[in-house]
Parts: C-alpha cells; sequence; structure tokens
C-alpha cells in the first residue's frame, strides 16, 4: 500500500499502518498550525513519523540537521539512482511535458521502487497521469492544486515562460 499524508508528521492518520520506509518530498513553511513556524520545527514534527528509513530529494539543509538529531536514517536520492535511470526519468518528463518538481517527484518513485528491489522501466509510467498537476485544460489555462509557499514558487518557475499568468 502507498500512503500520502495528509498534514503529515507524528499525528497524521496514515501513521496507523507499519512502513516500510517513507519518500519525503521537499519540506516547506505549510500547516503552521500544526506542524511549527520554522522549517526546523515542521521538519521535526513530519520526520517524527519515520519508521525505519527516508528518501529524500531537494531537502533544505535545516531538514538533514533535523534527520541526523533524530537519528533518522536516510538515503539522498542521487545515491539510489544511477544515470541510467535518470535518462529514463528524462524520457518519461520529456514525453509526458512534466514540470521540474514533478520530474524531481518521478524520481523520488523512482528511488522507491529501487529500494523495494524492481527494476525500473520506462513501461511502468506510461498509464501516468497527474490531475491538477500543471494539468493544461485548454491551451491557456493550466491547473494545479500547489496550496502552499513552495508549491507556489515552483509554479511560479515553471510559468516563468509565459507572457501572462493570472492565479
Amino acid at each position: 500500500v502507498i500512503l500520502e499524508a495528509g498534514v503529515g508528521g507524528k499525528s497524521d492518520a496514515t501513521n496507523i499502518f507499519d512502513k516500510l520506509f517513507s519518500i519525503v518530498t521537499p519540506i516547506g513553511i505549510d500547516h503552521k498550525e500544526f506542524l511549527g513556524d520554522t522549517i526546523k520545527e515542521i521538519a521535526t514534527t513530519k520526520l517524527k513519523s519515520i519508521t525505519s528509513f527516508a528518501i529524500f530529494a531537494n531537502q533544505k539543509k535545516e531538514v538533514y540537521e533535523v534527520a541526523k538529531d533524530l537519528g533518522i536514517k536516510y538515503y539522498k536520492i542521487d545515491t539510489i539512482l544511477n544515470s541510467k535511470d535518470v535518462n529514463i526519468a528524462d524520457e518519461i518528463s520529456k514525453e509526458l511535458v512534466l514540470a521540474k518538481y514533478l520530474k524531481d517527484n518521478l524520481l523520488l518513485a523512482m528511488g522507491a521502487f529501487k529500494k523495494l528491489g524492481l527494476g525500473i522501466k520506462k513501461e511502468l509510467f506510461n498509464a501516468l497521469n497527474l490531475v491538477g498537476r500543471m494539468q493544461k485544460i485548454t491551451p491557456n489555462i493550466i491547473v494545479d492544486v500547489g496550496h502552499n509557499e513552495l508549491a507556489s514558487s515552483a509554479i511560479a518557475k515553471e510559468l516563468k515562460k509565459e507572457s501572462k499568468v493570472v492565479l
């Protein structure tokens, strides 16, 4: 079973399940009323839900410091994937016209496959349909469910090439 945490952290409902490992997408300021006001506080709350090890990509320095302080074993994605894996991700990303942050998430998924001892084949991702993530509804309308500062920054980077953007 693959579960996405809701708010995330030590009190998240997904913690009723034992986990083989956790995949941690970049931690930013979000859900301050539950998680804390700083990256360090939020990372501390979120990382306390890790029961075995974690796979990280593109984390801020404070997240790695918190993981070390909590004694959490983690792998950076670039230590799991090789150049062949990254080439497959590049091909998938080009075919699906993925935003950079979505390609980063794809790399995390591929890292999970490798940690599970599964091979990475491009065909595994043929049916990938990311509804609501940089989804082009019409030639001039794109929808994304990003809802925090980190997501907004990633979306803004993707839309820099556009001549006019209305949020």
